[in-house]
């Protein structure tokens, strides 16, 4: 009786079991035990990069809105950002097993077994965010998530992590066969769709306001984020915009299956790339009329019937835009609608009065500005009322006192705003003046500013603005006088 041969051979039935079903790439694999009905496969590149960019835009828009609140030294601060955003990714992946741009995208993170990951292996992974950034920089980390088996980075090596999609079931909204989109239909939709993001872009713009400063800057770190959720969120909700819907058009993925937050963030992120004469020329040879946004986020723009339920939404997106347009146009303090003609032609001097200050006189210790007076031509030519005629070269001049000094030097700065008698800006001019210089013995300093009115200059009330800043005590003030101008009751005829 022949001998059974010993070879090295296993039986791999019981390891093709822990997966649902046989694929052929191993990172389309199932992971085993499937929560809330969703379908969890490995997160490809496309779906890591859309997420990262989401992440990426709430820390600028963080850092940002820190950057101006927080007043501390440089690396202090620094440093305690980079905490502060560490501990914030431990917090949301601890909790959500996602951050904002992994969630939002459908993402999670898991082990290796598909169970959720501890608070040890969470901190691992973004520990080595510090490795990995450089590495992704410089293309390296991006072949390394490449060549791996799971899409891990060296973070996700090190903590035995990975990051899953989440799939819901949508079986029953896949079409039979589809009718990819023309290349003219798709520039005809784009266009609509591009004028109605421009409206709502200008109307967001016109409530930057002229003198909120942290207003100013919280929007315009918002903006990004802001018009990506605008042009993301119809696709997302919809599978639609008012473009495509009056064309007849619907995004699917390549595969007929509605389209992922991560795939339309990556079309939407190359529209720039899109209106270049290289992305148009793609979309009319393309076999299948795709974008470059498209074929990099395997979707497509196919014929479908118009759903009527849709336009309920797409009406919601068209009186979104409106509403903001109309109050934006309305906002009489808009920073894009105030700013005038440079009709008002200014010039700036100013000079220390030479005092002698008595042993027992007391200096204010609160910023103050006194002794305000209007003149016309050169100085001394005081006007009271102050009341000019259109081309009239007027100055004002004032002392301003209390302020701090430092080791002998005083350290004062000016702005200037001049409004018109309807409210607009004709004027508006930072550190006019910067005055910074040791004085013998502290007193008023007197400063001077001179500017032309235009020959049309119109009829009414002007206010003129200063604010006087003191770098030394950090003390700042502003005052506020007006002027007037009026035509002469008896022109000279020439």
């Amino acid at each position: 009786m022949a001998e059974t041969e010993n070879t090295d051979l296993i039986d791999v039935s019981d390891v093709a079991a822990a997966f649902d079903e046989e694929t052929d790439d191993p990172r389309e694999k199932r992971l085993s035990a499937p929560r809330e009905e969703a379908e969890e496969t490995i997160a490809s590149l496309k779906d890591r990069f859309a997420a990262a960019f989401i992440d990426t835009l709430c820390v600028i828009f963080f850092y940002g809105i820190l950057s101006f609140v927080v007043r501390m030294n440089v690396f202090l601060f620094h440093g305690a950002f980079l905490i502060v955003v560490l501990g914030l990714a431990l917090l949301f992946e601890g909790i959500f097993a996602a951050t904002p741009g992994k969630w939002l995208c459908g993402l999670r993170v898991r082990k290796l077994d598909g169970s959720s990951p501890g608070f040890g292996a969470i901190l691992v992974r973004n520990l080595l965010r510090i490795i990995d950034l450089p590495l992704q920089c410089a293309l390296i980390g991006i072949v390394i998530m490449e060549k791996s088996t799971w899409h891990q980075r060296l973070g996700d090596l090190a903590a035995r992590t990975v990051v899953i999609h989440r799939h819901q079931q949508t079986s029953s909204d896949i079409p039979s066969s589809l009718t990819g989109a023309s290349a003219s239909g798709r520039m005809i939709a784009a266009s609509i769709d591009t004028v109605v993001t421009l409206a709502f872009a200008l109307g967001y713009l016109l409530f930057l306001h002229e003198e909120a400063e942290l207003l100013n800057r919280i929007l315009l770190l918002a903006l990004p984020l802001v018009l990506l959720a605008y042009q993301v969120t119809p696709d997302v909700l919809l599978g639609t915009t008012l473009g495509k819907w009056l064309c007849g058009y619907r995004l699917r993925q390549d595969d007929g299956t509605p389209p992922t937050v991560s795939s339309i963030v990556i079309r939407t992120l190359f529209r720039l790339a899109d209106c270049s004469p290289w992305g148009l020329i793609a979309l009319v040879v393309s076999n299948r009329k795709q974008r470059l946004g498209d074929a990099a986020a395997d979707t497509l723009v196919v014929r479908e019937s118009r759903n009527w339920k849709s336009l309920i939404g797409i009406a919601l997106v068209l009186i979104t835009s409106g509403v903001l347009l109309s109050a934006g146009l309305s906002n009489r303090e808009s920073l894009l609608r105030s700013q005038a003609p440079d009709t008002l032609v200014s010039s700036f001097s100013t000079w220390t009065t030479e005092f002698t200050r008595s042993p027992s006189s007391k200096r204010s210790d609160r910023l103050l500005v006194q002794k305000f007076i209007y003149g016309a031509g050169t100085a001394g030519n005081h006007r009271l009322p102050p009341i000019f005629s259109p081309g009239e070269t007027i100055y004002f001049t004032f002392q301003v006192d209390g302020y701090a000094m430092r080791e002998g030097e005083a350290w004062l700065e000016e702005d200037l705003t001049v409004r018109y008698p309807d409210d607009r800006i004709g004027l508006k001019l930072e550190k006019i003046v910067e005055f910074r210089s040791r004085l013998e013995q502290p007193g008023p300093i007197e400063l001077i500013n001179t500017m032309s009115l235009p020959p049309n200059a119109v009829e009414g009330r002007y206010a003129a603005t200063i604010t006087i800043r003191d770098k030394h005590s950090g003390k700042e003030l502003k005052e506020q006088r007006f002027f007037y101008v009026s035509k002469p009751a008896n022109p000279v005829i020439p």
